[in-house]
């Protein structure tokens, strides 16, 4: 499979904006801090079905 350097460019400066636009808003942040709380409550389920 071959890559077509435009459409790889395209695709890497999309990336780009949108990781600038996530960085603004510090939507990393809050999408690290959702997950974090979703696998303690996933382990906290696990845990309370023993």
């Amino acid at each position: 499979m071959t890559v077509n350097p435009e459409h790889f460019q395209i695709l890497s400066e999309f990336k780009e904006r949108i990781g600038e636009k996530l960085r603004k808003v510090n939507a990393l942040l809050q999408i690290k801090i959702s997950l974090g709380k979703d696998r303690l409550l996933s382990d906290e389920i696990a845990c309370s079905d023993l």
